[in-house]
């Protein structure tokens, strides 16, 4: 535990700390709280709140509690930035980790999120967690804090996309805190139904993406989330990137036992930077592989070249007996510009399993 005496939180501190953390820019339940702790539950405590939100120098007293408030996170390899009174941003602790329950951590860091999993330290995890509402959340840890994701992660609100909550630290890591949105679509023969229906969804999604001018760069199974009540989502923004910043780096992630490159547009194997219509020859071939449980390139072989070159040389064919195959045809063109756009092919598959596609915003992103 935290050294000095363990309190548990008195039930006005975890009302407060519970606004702080839904509130993070609204100071008035800082400042009830630290007036709550000047009256006599925690003085040096609530002197700290109200001294940093007055923006008064702090570092002396910070110093002289430094062991008491922070000193077992420190222990524990995490860099503490204290502002306005608590951490500058959220922590994600381990299920199994002490100080995940302890009450001194909330004291801390009022957004606390608790992974049910250990995060590795390559830092390519993806873990689910809870928030500290008890919301399950997706959580990613992605790079050093030092060079934060977080600081240009795309956020789309959109009923098919993934929504970004949040951005943590873990230990020296940056985690992106995800909306929970199911599991990972597993590449199987789904039938043209169930393809349908999730296709609809994610064109809806990618179309939000395109009217923004992103380009996703890494649409696969592994980044399609689907929930029990047949919802799909579409995550891994990792790779996004906009068509209109050629500097910019499109690599493309995905595990090695989803095939890497298998979902790989011609034009990226030969080194042309992606466009929009990159996404919905990547769609494309999740699609056909729902529909009929193989590639449309056939036999892939093991190797990442065999991949490569079969997706640089062959074409990509699906069965002229499927009702999607006229759609797919188009989606799966050679030359960008022969596919249809995203909001095309929502619209399309919308009128395939009755339903309408969603609307799309034409205002720009919020950058985290």
């Amino acid at each position: 535990m935290f050294p000095g005496p363990a309190r548990p939180l008195a039930d006005i501190e975890r009302q407060l700390i519970d606004a702080i953390a839904a509130a993070p820019d609204d100071d008035l339940a800082r400042q009830v709280l630290a007036d709550y702790w000047m009256s006599g539950a925690d003085p040096a405590r609530g002197e700290l709140v109200s001294l940093q939100l007055a923006g008064g120098d702090a570092a002396d007293l910070v110093d002289v509690y430094w062991q008491r408030w922070i000193g077992a996170l420190d222990d524990e390899g995490f860099d503490v930035e204290l502002a306005r009174g608590f951490t500058r941003y959220p922590l994600v602790l381990d299920d199994s980790d002490r100080l995940a329950h302890a009450p001194d951590t909330r004291r801390v860091s009022p957004r606390l999120y608790v992974s049910t999993h250990s995060l590795d330290a390559d830092h390519r995890r993806v873990c689910a967690g809870v928030s500290w509402t008890g919301e399950p959340v997706l959580l990613k840890a992605t790079m050093a804090a030092d060079d934060p994701l977080g600081e240009r992660a795309i956020v789309i609100e959109h009923p098919n996309v993934v929504q970004l909550l949040d951005v943590a630290r873990w230990r020296q890591f940056e985690v992106l805190v995800y909306a929970w949105a199911g599991i990972e679509l597993r590449p199987r023969a789904w039938g043209e139904q169930v393809a349908a229906a999730v296709g609809r969804q994610i064109a809806a999604g990618l179309a939000a993406l395109h009217a923004v001018g992103t380009v996703h760069c890494a649409v696969s199974p592994q980044h399609i989330l689907v929930d029990a009540a047949g919802g799909a989502r579409l995550g891994g923004f990792g790779s996004a990137r906009s068509p209109l910043v050629a500097s910019q780096p499109a690599y493309f992630t995905v595990r090695p036992q989803q095939r890497r490159f298998a979902y790989m547009a011609p034009e990226q194997v030969v080194g042309r930077p992606p466009v929009l219509a990159t996404d919905v020859f990547a769609l494309g071939v999740v699609l056909a592989e729902m529909c009929t449980g193989q590639h449309p390139l056939g036999p892939l072989g093991e190797s990442d070249f065999e991949i490569l070159e079969g997706v640089r040389a062959r074409r990509h064919v699906v069965p002229a007996a499927l009702v999607m195959s006229t759609l797919l045809d188009r989606m799966l063109a050679r030359d960008p510009a022969e596919r249809p756009p995203a909001a095309e092919v929502a619209t399309i598959l919308g009128e395939l399993t009755g339903r309408s596609p969603a609307r799309t915003p034409t205002a720009p992103p919020h950058r985290w």
